[in-house]
């Protein structure tokens, strides 16, 4: 049976195989007990739907039948005993078939743990301290006989060692305790607020407008994960968004972090301090793309490079959240796919804490999907010092500095047309090129109507030194 089962396992994780055989295979599987014989590998708690009424509520233990990974319900009363189960821990199960998931390729069946673990718990508590309480007494007799010294050291040493047997259990629930700290902003910063519905994927492509929570809702739904895993992916794909001086390609006036078949996203600084982060949307081409396995996970040395900006999210992400890598992965591209199917229908995306992205126009009309961050975000971006060209405002700001100082801001204002690097024209030489420049206009024409050569003369003279004046202005301004 435990052989049978294994095989068949194995031949529905085939996707090459066939809908006949498939459907063969699972109701051969189906109003049976079997025996499952699988490695434990980790547990959440089960808030799928389609889930009986007597394991909701429960735990999900994730395993590995064989080469294949499997999924097994049990009711709540085994939480404690999940909860007690190691990484890698060898599980025999009696269960029965639920459901096959043609995406992972993965069965999931119902059981629930044996008894067997609460057995062992009373082998480990130590009785022999009892017994060896009454053995201190023959110290009195033994001190008028040195001789018998020799015996009681050993007795003596076996108690002190199985006290420090008992004090090694108590390191193990430290490394759970910093999970709890990490969340800081974000989904799981207001976590209680938000009212988090089971969203199917054809509810939320319909919608004009998509809030956040709604997102973490549809991937925990999608992935059959709790919505605190989704929340804390969300937070990491955000954190390391966050990152810019880390994680972006530096340019000349720009940083950029491309997600091959997602987009792209750009910081730079904008008129001194002021600091702009864009998102550039995937060509519909590239972005049709399916979505991608896991399974490079088994086969990861470890080392980060060599890896996609995909992957090292993933990563980046287990490691915010303590999730396990595979489990951090395929939330991840579950949203990202999410997130593409709701761009490419133009939608708007309420980010918690973070922004929006939604469809705006350019001074040219031309519309284009974009982020806009919040001030908040903004401000809590790790971004590189200022650039040096930012810094060059001698003749790049003068323009505004004038304008601010032409309407009067300020005490020191300096006056109207000036420039920086050049001085400002003197009053008479400007009274002497704006009466020149005038006269050089109006008396030829005076001078046609009256008939007068005299009148006509002295307009062209005035021409002549407005153009000096204006040829004099010219240089000036070019030392």
């Amino acid at each position: 049976m435990e052989q049978g089962l294994t095989e068949t396992l194995a031949k529905l994780a085939d996707r090459n195989l066939s809908a006949e055989e498939a459907s063969a295979l699972l109701a051969s599987l189906e109003n049976k007990e079997l025996r499952l014989d699988m490695q434990f590998q980790r547990h959440n708690k089960t808030f799928a739907m389609n889930a009986p009424d007597a394991y909701r509520g429960g735990q999900t233990m994730n395993g590995k039948a064989g080469q294949h990974e499997v999924q097994v319900l049990v009711p709540e009363k085994d939480e404690k005993a999940v909860r007690a189960l190691t990484y890698g821990a060898p599980l025999s199960l009696v269960v029965r078939y639920l459901e096959f998931d043609n995406f992972y390729r993965r069965a999931t069946f119902t059981g629930s743990l044996p008894d067997e673990p609460k057995k062992n718990e009373p082998v480990e508590t130590p009785k022999p301290e009892e017994e060896a309480s009454p053995a201190p007494e023959p110290d009195p007799v033994t001190e008028d006989e040195p001789p018998s010294t020799g015996s009681p050291p050993p007795e003596a040493t076996e108690p002190e060692a199985t006290p420090t047997v008992e004090e090694d259990p108590p390191a193990k629930p430290d490394p759970p305790a910093p999970s709890p700290v990490k969340p800081k902003t974000g989904e799981m910063a207001v976590f209680a607020s938000p009212e988090l519905p089971v969203e199917s994927s054809a509810s939320i492509a319909e919608k004009a407008s998509v809030r956040s929570s709604e997102i973490i809702a549809c991937l925990a739904h999608r992935t059959q994960s709790t919505k605190e895993e989704a929340a804390q992916v969300v937070d990491g794909f955000w954190d390391y968004l966050a990152e810019v001086k880390a994680h972006y390609a530096k340019h000349t006036r720009a940083h950029t972090l491309v997600i091959p078949h997602f987009g792209s996203f750009r910081f730079r600084f904008r008129r001194g301090n002021t600091r702009i982060l864009e998102f550039l949307p995937a060509p519909e081409d590239s972005a049709n793309r399916g979505m991608p396995g896991s399974s490079w996970v088994d086969q990861w040395s470890g080392k980060p490079q060599g890896l996609s900006v995909r992957r090292r999210i993933s990563v980046f992400v287990a490691e915010q959240s303590g999730l396990p890598l595979k489990k951090a992965d395929a939330l991840l591209n579950q949203l990202l796919e999410t997130v593409k199917a709701l761009y490419r229908n133009r939608a708007a995306i309420h980010w918690a804490r973070r922004g929006t992205m939604r469809e705006s126009k350019t001074r040219g009309g031309r519309e284009v999907y974009s982020f806009f961050a919040s001030a908040g975000f903004l401000e809590r971006l790790q971004v590189p010092p200022e650039p040096v060209l930012a810094e060059r405002p001698e003749h790049s700001h003068g323009r505004s500095r004038s304008k601010r100082s032409s309407h009067g801001q300020g005490k020191g204002a300096r006056p109207r047309g000036y420039k920086a690097g050049k001085p400002p024209m003197p009053t008479g030489q400007k009274m002497i090129m704006k009466g020149s420049g005038c006269g050089c206009l109006a008396l030829p024409l005076i001078a046609s109507i009256i008939g007068s050569g005299h009148i006509f003369n002295v307009g062209v003279f005035l021409g002549f030194l407005f153009l000096a004046l204006l040829v004099k202005r010219a240089l000036c301004h070019k030392e």
